[in-house]
């Protein structure tokens, strides 16, 4: 009898420096989650702060403007290191930025983790290529379907893996440009508020800082496949093509994913030699062939693209252009569309971003790897007892202190009702009465913590508010470009979520009225009969009465 599910014990690699994001709302901010000094960063921890006995309403002065300069003289360079959770070797030659991409983490352990669904949707675009027939666009077609639980991703299975350590890598946007009417290579800046993409390499305009793992660490995950429980399916489109997938040796699997990456690299190699005009271009073409040179013949293990940085090309499964040159499509506003390239540079090489390399492993080194892990285990249990035990005794001398816990009632009553600067000031009173009682020192951490975490959420929110007030622009300017109709209506409902509106003014209805009559005089005689199927769109933000007044005028 067949077993249910087909295990791989597998190695992953990382090949070029890989970052999977724990979202913007975790992005670190210079001078409120981090500080430059020198070639250092320091990624600071509030706790710490408070229990290193640092002035917390004096360096949340600090926090609040963000003064970076300010916090290092006031911490002191030679605590930095104490109340950081972290320290980075900052970028060579990058200039501090306000903001880092953060890797996503394990929230018990604090070590950044590659969640099995990344390693999994990245798997699953190659397949989506390798699957479909060649006019198939939608997913669910060639999957199946969530809902029905037929989806065929759900008969294969990645667990998490948890990496060591991370590090911080610069990332730039290789651009296409026009001159002299024709496009050509280039590299993206900043320049008076506004961007622009020249031939010259600056690491410092327009870069992204990213919290990566970098290349050469190696960690153990799991590839679990179910091919009778699909089986059991009695109808799925594909199903011989499918069941390959999984009844096979995973080096079958690892087969489609290199011929996927082969091709990939290869356009994007073509890619990079015909647009070559931009410093440090070959600089890219070298690590593209130093991926493909490792990409090898008898598929024991395979290289897969992943994680930021992956571009379109990559993300859509590299299944709609069968090139990357020519392909550069140009929109009706004269726009080049699927022309940038997240670059990153590590050690002043440059690459693409998030290669890894997966590998099966022998019973051997599975082995040799389980008796590592049970011996960090073990380490991990007598620490844990060790912090039971002390946790213990710090219980039994609470008890003896029963004499204060009158003193302390109206405190914990406070605290409990969240009055943190009424709380403060009676436990630092007792701090000052019995100075003995740490739990004092306990409580006093607490509320500082708290009180500096609601000034940073402050400080946070305020951000949030102000790059989307940044974003936000006039409706008139939003489809000053537009020509056509189902764009402008597509347009408008961006700008009306952009904006947190439901509805348009009078004033905007009018905009939007003669944008509507500019576009439909523009329109050849044949292409206005059908303006009724064109303006399928336009019901979902005017009103039905509204529109038939328009057309009345339009045909007026």
């Amino acid at each position: 009898m067949n077993e249910i599910n087909k295990r791989y014990d597998i190695e992953i690699e990382i090949l070029t420096p890989l970052s999977i994001g724990a979202g913007n709302e975790k992005d670190w901010i210079k001078g409120v989650d981090f500080i430059v000094d020198g070639s250092k960063l320091y990624k600071l921890n509030l706790r710490k702060i408070v229990g290193s006995g640092i002035d917390i309403k004096k360096i949340s002065s600090f926090l609040v403007v963000q003064n970076e300069k300010e916090i290092i003289n006031y911490i002191t360079k030679n605590k930095l290191q104490e109340v950081s959770d972290k320290v980075f070797l900052y970028p060579n030659r990058v200039e501090p930025s306000n903001e880092i991409k953060t890797f996503v983490k394990n929230q018990f352990t604090g070590n950044p983790i590659l969640p099995g669904s990344s390693l999994k949707g990245a798997i699953r675009s190659v397949l989506f290529k390798f699957l479909k027939d060649k006019l198939e666009k939608n997913e669910k077609d060639v999957f199946g379907d969530t809902k029905n639980g037929n989806e065929f991703m759900r008969f294969i299975k990645i667990s998490d893996t948890e990496f060591d350590d991370t590090i911080l890598v610069n990332t730039l946007i290789f651009n296409l440009h026009k001159l002299n009417n024709k496009w050509m290579g280039g590299w993206k800046h900043k320049g008076g508020g506004n961007s622009y993409t020249d031939d010259k390499y600056k690491p410092n305009e327009f870069n992204t800082l990213y919290e990566s793992i970098k290349p050469g660490q190696k960690e153990s995950s799991q590839i679990m496949m179910s091919p009778e429980l699909f089986r059991m399916i009695k109808e799925h489109s594909k199903k011989e093509k499918k069941l390959s997938v999984l009844n096979n040796d995973l080096t079958y699997l690892f087969g489609i994913i290199n011929n996927h990456t082969r091709t990939y690299l290869n356009k994007e190699k073509s890619f990079f030699e015909k647009y070559n005009q931009a410093e440090r271009t070959d600089d890219i073409i070298n690590s593209i062939e130093t991926l493909l040179n490792k990409i090898p013949a008898d598929n024991n293990y395979c290289i897969l693209k992943m994680s930021a940085g992956s571009g379109f090309h990559s993300i859509t499964g590299d299944w709609q252009y069968d090139d990357y040159i020519e392909p550069v499509e140009v929109e009706n506003n004269g726009k080049c569309k699927y022309k940038s390239r997240k670059i990153v540079s590590y050690k002043d090489n440059l690459s693409l971003m998030g290669f890894v390399k997966l590998r099966i492993l022998s019973e051997d080194e599975c082995s040799e790897k389980k008796d590592v892990k049970n011996n960090i285990s073990q380490k991990n249990e007598t620490y844990r007892l060790k912090s039971l035990e002390a946790e213990r005794l710090k219980k039994e001398k609470e008890e003896h202190e029963n004499q204060v816990r009158e003193l302390v009632k109206n405190a914990n009553e406070l605290y409990i009702s969240e009055r943190w600067d009424e709380a403060l000031e009676i436990f630092s009173k007792l701090k000052e009465t019995i100075p003995d009682n740490t739990s004092f020192d306990e409580k006093i951490e607490e509320i500082n913590v708290k009180i500096t975490e609601l000034a940073l959420q402050e400080i946070k929110e305020k951000e949030l508010i102000d790059k989307k007030n940044k974003n936000k622009i006039e409706l008139n300017e939003k489809i000053s470009h537009i020509s056509k109709l189902p764009t402008l209506f597509g347009n408008v409902k961006t700008w009306l979520k952009a904006n947190d509106k439901n509805t348009l003014s009078e004033n905007e209805l009018l905009i939007l009225k003669n944008k509507f009559f500019e576009i439909f005089h523009s329109m050849k005689p044949h292409d206005r009969k059908n303006i009724n199927s064109q303006c399928k769109g336009l019901y979902d933000i005017v009103d039905k009465n509204i529109i038939e007044q328009w057309l009345k005028e339009l045909y007026s």
